[in-house]
C-alpha cells in the first residue's frame, strides 16, 4: 500500500486464492510474515537509487498497524469479520440509529476545542465517540446541503440550489437516507427540520419514512403570547432574541418528547423491528433565537474578545463576501444595519448580544438532546448516535454573519458519531457531510447503496487506531451560488449573498471550494446552468477575451493548531505567493465539478503501431472536366489539367511539404498512356472496345515533367498508381488478348523515364474480377516481371476495393476470415511490400449528403485486411468520405471531423501512409476547384497540414475518463520535437464542449494550440483560435497558434484542432 508520506509491504504465505494473514498475528515455524515500511517525507521521489533504501518498520509500530490494517481490509476476502471484532464491531449484531441534526451549528464546542458554549450532552457523546475535525457542508444553506446528504448525492448532481427546487424533480426513484433503512426493515421516522420543509413535498412522506408514525413537522416558534416571552427580550416577534419562561411550549421541548415517545414504541414493538433509524432535526440555533430564560442567563456576563479579523482578508473579489449574511437586524426593539467590511459593521455590543443569543440557542439545544440521550440508557450498547448539522455559521467574522459563503466558518460543521464499539478520538482528515450515506450503511451492515450515491464510508477511521490520519491525502468540496443585480450597462450593482428564490436556470455564478488538510482552495466563476456546470475555461486562458469573464481566486492555510481559532481563520489570500499550491488545488477541485473535464492519460507506446514518416498524403486523379454523377466537378483537377502555377495552389502545396506524399492515380490508371515514344500518339487516338469513347487519357513529357519538378521542390514523395495486371489486358496497338501483357500502358517506358522518382508504385483497378482463363499463376509471374524491373521502387497492392468483393478470386478474407487463396497466394509469393487499401465512408450508391463524421467503415476494412497477414504493412492509397464527393457537404466542415478521425484511427491500427482522395477535384478536395475560390483551403486541408506537420509517426496509447462517442482524441510523439507530444481532437457534438485534463501529460508547460470552430457541419467557414480564416487570400498561410499554459485545454462544441507542447519532455517519447 503506497500513501502520500508511506509504502508498506508485507510478504505472507499464499495459498492459491488469498494470502494467509493469520501468520502475522501467530508467529512459529509454520508461518511466514515479512514487513517493509518506507518513509517519502522529505525524500527527492526523481532520485531513484534513494528510494526504499532503509526500512524503518520497527521504528513505527503505530504506522505499521495501522497500514497494515487497512491492507488486509483490502486484500483479504473475509477481512470485515475478522478485523472488525478485533475493534469490537461486531458483525453479528446490527445497530440502530440515532441522528440529531442540529441547524445551524457551528464546531465551536469543547470537544472541538473551544470553551464559550456549555453544552454537556453534546460533549457526552464526543466523549465516547469519534470526533471529526474537519467536517463539511457541500452548500451552506439548508436546502441544497440537506437534500444532498440525506440522498448521498452532490449538489451537483441533485441540481438543488436555492429553495424552489428539490431532488425528486431529478431523480425521482432515488432511494433517500432514511428511505435505505425503511427499505431494510427498521422502524424509520423522523421529525423537526431534516429534509428542508415542503423540499420535497412533506418531508417525503410516505417513501422515507415509515407509516407507524406521522412525520412530526417543523413548527417554528414566534416570540408572541404563545410563548409568553419574558424580560429581557420580550420586545415582539421583530427580535432576533426571544426569553421565555415556560421551556415546555418551544418547538425543541416537543420534538424531545416525540423522540422519547418514538423509542417508548420501540421497546414495545421488538417483535415487529430489530432496529430503529431515527432523524431528529433541531431548529435552534437557527434564527430567531427563542430561548428559555436560563438558557441566555447562562451567558449574561459573557464578554467576548475582540476579533482578531473583523474584515476580509485582502486581494479577494467582492463577490466572495455575502450582503444576505449581513443585513439588519433588530435587538431589543432597535434596528441595525451592518454595511459589510468595507463600511460599518455592527457595533461591537450589538454583536456581543447577538453572540449570547446564538450560543443560549446551542445550550437550550444540548439541553433537549440530553433529555433524549437519557431515555437511550437500556439501549445505548446497541445504538449508533451521531450528532451534525446542515452547515457553518459566521458570528462576525469577515464581517458575516449566519452562512451564504464560501469561508471556513460557513461549510465546516461538527460531525460526532458514537458507537458501542468506539472509544473518544480525534479524526483531522477532511470528511463531507455527503460521506454520511455510506458510513451508516457500513455501520448497519447493509448491501452496498446505489453506484450514484456520491461520498465515501468514514468507518476505516473509525476502526483505525491512529488517531491523526494527517498524511493522508483526503479533501472535502463545497459549492455556493451568487446571482447579481445589474445596471443598465451590464455592471454588477450588488452580489446577492443568496440565490435561494432564484430559478434554477437564472443562476449564473457559482464558487467552487476545496478542503485539505492544510488548504482551503476557492474559485468563483460564472455558472452555465443550463448544462449545470462553471465557465472553468475563464481560468484556463492567460488572456480572457471576453469581457465577462470572471475568475476570482483564493487561498488560505490552515493549521491543527490554527483550526479552531475562528476568529483569526482565512486571514490572507495566498493565491498570489503560493501558485504552485493554488493551481495544484484547481486541478482537483475541476476533476470534482466539471462532468466536461476529461483526463488524459498516455499509458504506454503502443504496440505496433509506426507510421510511416511521411503519413498523410493526398491524390491527384485522372478524371476529365464534367459531372461525376453526386455533384462531383473535376474541371482544373484532372492530373492532366490542373493548374500548379496557380499561387494559392502553389502555397496550399509548400504548406505540405517536406512531410506529406502525392499519389497520382485512380480507377482510370489502366485508360492512362504515357507519350514517351512515337507509337504512344497512334495509341492515343486508336479506338479500344474496353475504353470509354469520350475518354482520352494521355499525358505529355512536358506534364510529367512537371509533376515531377513540382514533387522534387516541395520536397514530396511521388506515388504512382500502375494499372492492376491482366485486368484489361492488351498489347501496344490496342488489341485485345487474353494473356496478362501486362505493359498495357507502356507502365515499363513510365517507370524507365521517371521511376527513380518514384517512392513506390500502386498497383490499381481495385480487384477486378479476373477473365475466368487467368491463374493466379498468370498474376504471379507479372507480379515478378515488375518486382524484377524496378528493384528499387516499392509496391502497394493489390488495390482492395471500397465494396467488399463476392468473387472467391479477388476477395480478401472467407467467411471464416482466413486469407482467400487469392490473397495467400500474394503473401507466399512475398511479391508486394505494402497491402492498399481504397476505402469511402459511404459509397457511391450511399446517400452523399449524410455527414461523413463516422469511419466506421473504413476501420472496419482496415481490420479486416489486418487479419488477412500481419507481415505486410498496410496503407490507404485512396480514402475520402464519399465516393465522388458532394457539393456542400464533403468540402466543407463535416469532411475535416472524418479527416481527423480517420487519421487517427488508422495510424493506431498501424497504417503505414494514408493518401486522401483529393487534393482538388469533384467537392472532396483538401483546396477549391470552382472559378472563384479556385485553389482556397477546405476546412480539411488544416488537418492534412498540421496532422503532418505536428504528428510524428510513432503513436501513443492514449486512454480518457468518460464517454462521448462525438469526440475522438489521438496522441503521437511530436513531429517537430521527438521527446514531445501531439495531440490531435475532434469534438462534432454541436451542443457539448468538454475540458481535458493534461496535467499526466505536461505538467503546466506551455502549450500550442490550433483550435477551429464551425457555426455548423456544413459549414466551410472556419475559425481558429476565434477568429476567421478567410479562403479568398490570394495566399495560404498557416495561422499563428494561441499560446496558453496550464494543464488544461477547452474543447468547444463543433471543432477540431491539434496541440504541441514545445517544452515538454515526454518520457515515452524521449525513449
Amino acid at each position: 500500500i503506497r500513501t502520500q508520506d508511506w509504502r508498506y509491504t508485507v510478504w505472507i504465505r499464499f495459498d492459491g486464492i488469498q494470502g494467509i494473514w493469520t501468520d502475522c498475528d501467530i508467529k512459529d515455524e509454520s508461518t511466514f510474515c515479512s514487513k517493509e515500511l518506507y518513509d517519502y517525507r522529505g525524500v527527492d521521489l526523481d532520485d531513484f537509487d534513494a528510494l526504499d533504501s532503509v526500512n524503518v518498520v520497527n521504528q513505527y509500530p503505530a504506522r505499521v498497524k495501522k497500514l497494515h490494517t487497512r491492507l488486509r481490509i483490502h486484500f483479504e476476502n473475509d477481512s470485515s469479520t475478522t478485523l472488525h471484532e478485533k475493534a469490537t464491531f461486531n458483525k453479528n449484531s446490527k445497530y440502530s440509529f440515532l441522528w440529531f441534526i442540529v441547524d445551524d451549528l457551528r464546531p465551536q464546542l469543547e470537544s472541538y476545542q473551544q470553551t464559550f458554549m456549555s453544552t454537556p450532552n453534546i460533549d457526552k457523546i464526543a466523549s465516547r465517540g469519534a470526533v471529526f475535525q474537519s467536517a463539511y457542508s457541500q452548500f451552506a444553506v439548508c436546502a441544497p446541503s440537506r437534500n444532498s446528504f440525506m440522498t448521498g448525492r452532490r449538489p451537483q448532481k441533485t441540481q438543488v440550489y436555492n429553495f424552489i427546487n428539490d431532488f425528486r424533480q431529478v431523480g425521482p426513484d432515488w432511494i433517500t437516507l432514511p428511505q435505505y433503512f425503511k427499505l431494510h426493515n427498521f422502524l424509520t421516522l423522523g421529525g423537526g427540520k431534516t429534509f428542508h420543509p415542503g423540499l420535497p413535498k412533506d418531508y417525503d412522506e410516505p417513501y422515507s419514512w415509515s407509516p407507524d408514525f406521522p412525520y412530526f413537522p417543523l413548527n417554528d416558534d414566534s416570540c408572541n403570547s404563545t410563548v409568553s416571552p419574558v424580560p429581557p427580550y420580550d420586545f415582539g416577534t421583530n427580535d432576533e432574541i426571544c426569553t421565555v419562561a415556560n421551556e415546555s411550549v418551544l418547538f425543541e421541548y416537543r420534538l424531545a418528547d416525540t423522540a422519547i415517545e418514538w423509542l417508548d414504541y420501540f421497546f414495545q414493538n421488538n417483535q415487529k423491528y430489530t432496529n430503529f433509524f431515527f432523524a431528529i432535526g433541531f431548529y435552534r440555533p437557527h434564527l430567531k433565537w427563542i430561548v428559555p430564560l436560563w438558557a441566555y442567563e447562562h451567558y449574561q456576563n459573557l464578554t467576548w474578545t475582540p476579533l482578531d479579523q473583523p474584515s476580509l482578508p485582502r486581494d479577494i473579489h467582492n463577490i466572495a463576501w455575502s450582503d444576505e449574511a449581513a443585513g439588519s437586524i433588530t435587538l431589543a426593539g432597535e434596528t441595525y444595519e451592518n454595511r459589510g467590511p468595507w463600511n460599518q459593521a455592527f457595533p461591537d455590543e450589538v454583536s456581543n448580544e447577538l453572540r449570547k443569543g446564538y450560543f443560549a440557542a446551542v445550550t437550550w439545544t444540548d439541553s433537549q438532546i440530553g433529555r433524549v440521550l437519557n431515555h437511550l440508557t437500556s439501549i445505548e450498547d446497541s445504538t449508533v448516535v451521531v450528532l451534525s448539522s446542515d452547515h457553518g455559521y459566521q458570528l462576525g467574522e469577515k464581517s458575516c454573519w449566519t452562512k451564504h459563503t464560501n469561508f471556513e466558518l460557513a461549510v465546516r460543521v461538527p460531525l460526532i458519531i458514537s458507537a458501542p464499539f468506539l472509544h473518544h478520538k480525534n479524526i483531522l482528515a477532511p470528511v463531507e457531510l455527503v460521506d454520511l450515506y455510506r458510513t451508516f450503511a457500513d455501520l448497519a451492515q447493509l448491501p452496498e447503496p446505489d453506484d450514484d450515491v456520491d461520498g465515501n464510508s468514514l468507518l476505516p477511521f473509525l476502526l483505525d487506531d491512529d488517531d491523526t490520519s494527517a498524511e493522508d491525502t483526503f479533501a472535502a468540496f463545497s459549492q455556493y451560488d451568487r446571482c447579481p443585480d445589474l445596471d443598465a450597462h451590464g455592471n454588477v450593482t450588488r452580489w446577492h449573498g443568496t440565490c435561494k428564490y432564484v430559478n434554477r436556470q437564472n443562476i449564473t455564478f457559482m464558487g467552487f471550494a476545496i478542503r485539505t488538510l492544510y488548504w482551503r482552495y476557492v474559485v468563483w466563476m460564472r455558472f452555465d446552468s443550463t448544462n449545470n456546470r462553471g465557465h472553468w475555461e475563464d481560468c484556463d486562458v492567460a488572456e480572457i477575451e471576453n469581457t465577462t469573464a470572471l475568475c476570482a481566486r483564493e487561498l488560505y492555510i490552515h493549521s491543527s493548531s490554527t483550526n479552531n481559532d475562528f476568529g483569526s481563520l482565512e486571514s490572507q489570500n495566498l493565491v498570489f505567493s503560493k501558485p504552485k499550491v493554488a493551481a495544484f488545488l484547481h486541478l482537483k477541485l475541476r476533476r470534482q465539478f466539471d462532468a466536461n473535464f476529461i483526463r488524459v492519460t498516455v499509458n504506454n507506446i503502443a504496440l505496433g503501431t509506426k507510421t510511416a514518416v511521411r503519413y498523410v498524403g493526398f491524390t491527384l486523379d485522372w478524371w476529365e472536366c464534367g459531372d461525376t454523377g453526386s455533384g462531383g466537378d473535376w474541371c482544373q483537377s484532372s492530373v492532366l489539367d490542373v493548374n500548379l502555377e496557380h499561387p494559392r495552389l502553389q502555397s496550399a502545396l509548400h504548406l505540405l511539404s517536406d512531410r506529406t506524399l502525392l499519389r497520382v492515380g485512380g480507377s482510370m490508371d489502366v485508360e492512362a498512356r504515357y507519350l514517351l515514344n512515337p507509337s504512344d500518339e497512334e495509341w492515343c487516338h486508336s479506338p479500344r472496345p474496353f475504353r470509354s469513347e469520350n475518354i482520352t487519357i494521355c499525358m505529355n513529357q512536358s506534364r510529367l515533367d512537371e509533376i515531377l519538378n513540382l514533387t522534387q521542390s516541395f520536397n514530396i514523395s511521388l506515388i504512382w498508381g500502375l494499372p492492376y495486371p491482366g485486368a484489361y489486358a492488351t498489347n501496344n496497338l490496342g488489341d485485345s488478348v487474353d494473356v496478362p501483357v501486362w505493359n498495357a500502358t507502356n507502365a515499363f517506358d513510365l517507370l524507365a523515364y521517371a521511376g527513380d522518382a518514384f517512392e513506390a508504385v500502386e498497383l490499381a483497378e481495385e480487384l477486378t474480377p479476373l477473365p475466368e482463363s487467368q491463374s493466379f499463376q498468370n498474376l504471379i509471374e507479372a507480379y515478378l516481371k515488375l518486382r524484377a524491373f524496378s528493384q528499387k521502387i516499392r509496391i502497394h497492392g493489390p488495390c482492395v476495393g471500397m465494396v467488399a468483393e463476392t468473387n472467391d478470386n479477388v476477395e480478401c478474407l472467407h467467411e471464416d476470415c482466413g486469407p482467400s487463396p487469392f490473397m495467400q497466394a500474394f503473401i507466399d509469393a512475398n511479391l508486394i511490400d505494402t497491402l492498399c487499401v481504397h476505402s469511402y465512408d459511404n459509397d457511391a450508391g450511399a446517400n452523399w449528403t449524410q455527414l461523413p463524421c463516422s469511419t466506421s467503415q473504413l476501420i472496419r476494412q482496415l481490420k479486416m485486411l489486418q487479419q488477412c497477414t500481419t507481415s505486410i504493412p498496410i496503407v490507404c492509397g485512396e480514402c475520402g468520405p464519399h465516393n465522388n464527393g458532394g457539393l456542400n457537404v464533403t468540402d466543407t466542415a463535416s469532411s475535416a471531423y472524418w479527416f481527423v478521425s480517420a487519421l487517427g484511427d488508422a495510424a493506431r491500427l498501424g497504417v503505414s501512409h494514408f493518401a486522401r482522395q483529393t487534393l482538388i477535384g469533384s467537392h472532396y478536395g483538401l483546396v477549391d476547384n470552382s472559378d472563384t475560390d479556385y485553389g482556397a483551403p477546405n476546412p480539411d486541408f488544416w488537418v492534412a497540414v498540421l496532422f503532418a506537420r505536428l504528428m510524428g509517426p510513432q503513436v501513443l496509447d492514449i486512454f480518457t475518463s468518460g464517454d462521448n462517442e462525438k469526440m475522438s482524441l489521438y496522441a503521437h510523439c511530436s513531429a517537430l520535437n521527438s521527446s514531445s507530444i501531439g495531440l490531435a481532437f475532434v469534438n462534432y457534438d454541436e451542443n457539448l464542449a468538454v475540458d481535458l485534463d493534461l496535467s499526466n501529460l505536461i505538467e503546466g508547460h506551455n502549450k500550442e494550440e490550433w483550435i477551429f470552430t464551425t457555426r455548423a457541419l456544413t459549414s466551410k467557414d472556419i475559425f481558429v483560435n476565434g477568429k476567421p480564416i478567410h479562403r479568398q487570400a490570394p495566399e495560404i498561410t498557416l495561422p499563428v497558434p494561441r499560446l496558453s499554459s496550464g494543464v488544461s485545454l477547452h474543447i468547444p462544441a463543433l471543432s477540431f484542432g491539434f496541440v504541441h507542447f514545445p517544452t515538454t519532455v515526454n518520457a515515452l517519447c524521449s525513449a
